[in-house]
């Protein structure tokens, strides 16, 4: 019997193809992989996952996007039906509406077809997690989740969205939740211009290097962007910090730090304001040594 099982064995040829890892998202989201998303009410949940569902299909990939959440009404508010939906022809939108399965029940269809290469390139989307199976049952939790794994190593690239616990310091369900996907995201919301909306992925688990990862989402189109991590999340403060060194660097290229600090205001004493310079350097100005080894101070071109 030994001997009769190698042919189901791991060899070295089959990780031939695995040394590079495939992203769906630079650094964040990897492809064949399950990612959770969560977040609280208001965050940009859905609005982000139909972002990255265009994304995936702009690139090739199919979408199952199984959405038993929303409201029809709060599709068409989006403006799906034209911007997502009816735009290509790689997606299948499922809604709670269009079918008299329940969520589980569509999860146990599509694990029938979880076989080897089954849902190659194919993003699926499970909107929003509490839909498919109780959450706080352990056993519940755990064949669900082996069963979306399964679509995994079938090929498909898992996108789950979930919300927080009522106390909001966590994600919301059992812990074989957490065991189960590759990958999991806090979503945080930040300052947004109008017309887009601004996201921080912060990672609270990984399997792969992935990174904190800040997006700008184009409401009209639903196009993404990558946006600097660390001017994402500027504070208030630290954009008056910016502002008055900025304003003073202008009136003398080339200031340097203890001039700088003093003429904005600050001590050359203050820790804090003395990290926020190396912060903001080669984003906002360059420091470079001048005469006597004293750091000097330009403005960045933009």
């Amino acid at each position: 019997m030994f001997e009769k099982l190698r042919k189901y064995a791991l060899t070295p040829e089959h990780f031939a193809d695995d040394q590079t890892i495939e992203w769906l998202l630079p650094n964040c989201i990897a492809k064949e992989t399950v990612t959770l998303l969560y977040a609280e009410g208001g965050q940009g949940k859905s609005f982000v996952t139909t972002a990255l569902a265009q994304y995936a299909l702009a690139s090739g990939m199919k979408c199952l996007y199984l959405d038993y959440d929303n409201s029809k009404i709060a599709i068409a508010e989006r403006g799906l039906q034209e911007k997502l939906i009816g735009s290509r022809k790689n997606i299948i939108y499922i809604h709670r509406s269009t079918t008299n399965l329940h969520a589980s029940e569509m999860i146990n269809n599509m694990h029938e077809g979880a076989v080897k290469g089954g849902y190659k390139d194919t993003l699926i989307v499970l909107d929003s997690l509490k839909n498919f199976f109780d959450l706080g049952n352990d056993n519940k939790a755990n064949e669900a989740m082996k069963k979306i794994t399964d679509l995994r190593d079938a090929g498909a690239t898992i996108i789950i969205i979930s919300h927080t616990n009522k106390s909001g310091s966590n994600y919301q369900g059992s812990n074989n939740i957490r065991d189960a996907v590759d990958a999991m995201y806090r979503i945080e919301k930040t300052e947004s211009k109008e017309g887009e909306l601004r996201v921080i992925l912060n990672s609270e688990k990984e399997r792969l290097p992935v990174k904190d990862t800040a997006l700008s989402v184009n409401v009209k189109d639903l196009s993404i962007s990558l946006i600097d991590l660390t001017v994402a999340r500027l504070t208030e403060a630290d954009k008056i910090f910016i502002g008055d060194i900025k304003s003073v660097i202008a009136k003398q290229p080339g200031i340097n730090k203890r001039e700088l600090l003093e003429a904005a205001g600050y001590s050359i004493d203050h820790k804090q304001m003395r990290s926020k310079l190396e912060q903001f350097e080669e984003l906002y100005w360059t420091a470079n040594k001048g005469a006597k080894n004293a750091t000097l101070y330009h403005l960045l071109e933009n």
